[in-house]
């Protein structure tokens, strides 16, 4: 029983850990989604295009590539770079969205 267990641990172990290597690397990215959801009369038809698919007319993505495992940097560096008077200007918070995903 104690093998069972032991096994079933390990089997576990090694599929989520197998699932992170295998998971693809990240971007960071800009979505207008007050256009894209709101003003968006294909929206039933394609989805919603900031969580959807890829670049879009809607959504541009940003910087280099992270790793899976390092989501976490990509936000940071996406919210850094934003944060700027200029780009907040030209991207305000009211219409436009930040992320990271692999769709890119």
């Amino acid at each position: 029983m104690k093998k069972i267990l032991g096994i079933v641990v390990l089997a576990l172990l090694f599929c989520g850990s197998a699932y992170a290597f295998f998971k693809k690397d990240v971007k960071g990215y800009l979505c207008n989604y007050q256009e894209g959801i709101f003003n968006n009369p294909d929206l039933g038809k394609t989805g919603d295009p900031c969580l959807e698919g890829g670049t879009s007319k809607y959504k541009f993505y940003i910087g280099g590539k992270f790793k899976a495992k390092e989501e976490d940097e990509c936000m940071d560096f996406i919210q850094e770079y934003t944060d700027t008077a200029e780009m907040l200007r030209q991207y305000p918070t009211d219409a436009w969205m930040i992320g990271c995903d692999d769709k890119w």
